[in-house]
Formats: structure tokens, sequence, C-alpha cells
């Protein structure tokens, strides 16, 4: 079963019409995980063996250890054009906040492929770090946008989702792009306009 549920992941994913986002091959990962672990499960009752799993095991060590080396001892990020890079959304989280000032304000997170966890999360741990009042997921007079990249050609999402989903017609006061393409569009919104999108909620990845 464990040999075989890689390939099973995968052939169903070749009728898959859309893009295939990295994690939702995530799967394979972790059951090639298992087979590479009872693989030295078998073999390491022999002296010979034994010796070999070590060596890879070392060898399988170096590139991590130069990784957290890397982005935490000296304080570099190896992936600096993703938006999915931590230190990219906590540099925006940051700047949230400090633009922010003592002001209760609001925000929303477009993200087209993933969940909106990190950004709800950063947004909310910075803030009680700080002590600092927590943006809500509301619509008030000034609310943020943080708009993750859209997916290639579709260049009116940013558009569309504002329009249909937030319903807003907010003046934009201030633009400012971050590392990995996350775009935050400071708004000052109208107190009379409508509500948002009765099905939208914040974290889900239907939108």
């Amino acid at each position: 079963f464990i040999m075989l549920s890689p390939i099973i992941i995968f052939g169903l994913y070749i009728f898959y019409p859309l893009p295939l986002w990295p994690h939702y091959l995530l799967p394979i990962t972790i059951f090639m995980a298992f087979i590479l672990i009872y693989s030295v499960k078998v073999i390491y009752k022999y002296k010979f063996f034994k010796v070999i799993t070590l060596i890879f095991i070392l060898f399988l060590l170096i590139p991590v250890l130069q990784l957290l080396n890397f982005q935490y001892i000296l304080g570099k990020s190896a992936i600096i054009n993703s938006d999915g890079s931590y230190k990219n959304q906590l540099n925006v989280s940051n700047w949230v906040l400090n633009d922010a000032g003592k002001n209760r304000v609001g925000y929303f997170v477009y993200s087209p492929g993933i969940l909106t966890y990190n950004m709800d999360y950063l947004l909310w741990w910075l803030s009680v770090k700080e002590d600092k009042l927590t943006p809500v997921n509301q619509k008030l007079r000034t609310t943020y946008l943080i708009l993750y990249p859209h997916l290639a050609n579709d260049n009116n999402a940013y558009n569309f989702w504002k329009k249909n989903v937030i319903r807003t017609d907010g003046r934009v006061i201030l633009t400012k792009k971050f590392n990995g393409g996350i775009l935050v569009e400071k708004l000052l919104i109208q107190t009379n306009e409508q509500p948002i999108d009765s099905n939208y909620f914040q974290n889900l990845i239907f939108r």
C-alpha cells in the first residue's frame, strides 16, 4: 500500500485540469518518507549497511544545517522572492501594524491558492506581542487589503474580488508592494457601504 500510494496519488492528478499547487503533492512526500524509513529499518541489521546508512544520513543533514545556518544564524532568507516566505509575510504584517498605529483597522486577505492562516496568525501574534490593537476581519473606515499574487493571466482577479466579494468602492490612499509580489492597499471606506458577500469567510480557500 505504501509503495503504491505515491503512484496512485500522482496518477489521479494526471487527470486534474487545473494548475497543481506544491502543497497538493505533500502526501507523496509523507509516503516517500515512510518508504525511506522502512528501507533503513530493513537493512540496518547488517553491519556494512549500518555504515552506509549513517553516511547517507550525514549527507542529508549537511544541506539542512546549511539552510538553518543561512536563514536563522546569519539572518538571511534563502527564498526572498516567494509570497510564502515567512520573512516576506512578516514584513507585510509589521508594516500594516506600524501604519495603523493606535487606530482600530480592518483587513481582508486575497489568496488564490492557499489558506490565509499565515497572515491572520502573524497579525494577531505581532499585535499581542507588541501590545497593539489587533486588526479585525471587518469593513472599517480604514481597511487594508492584503493581496497575494494572482494566478497567471488572471489580471482582473483583484478588481473582481473587491467588487464582488468585499464589495467596496473604497478610495485607495496608499499602496505598497513587498518581496514575493504581495501587494497591500490601504482603503478609506464609507460607513454606509454594503456588507461583504455573506458566503465569504476568512481562512476558507474557496472565495
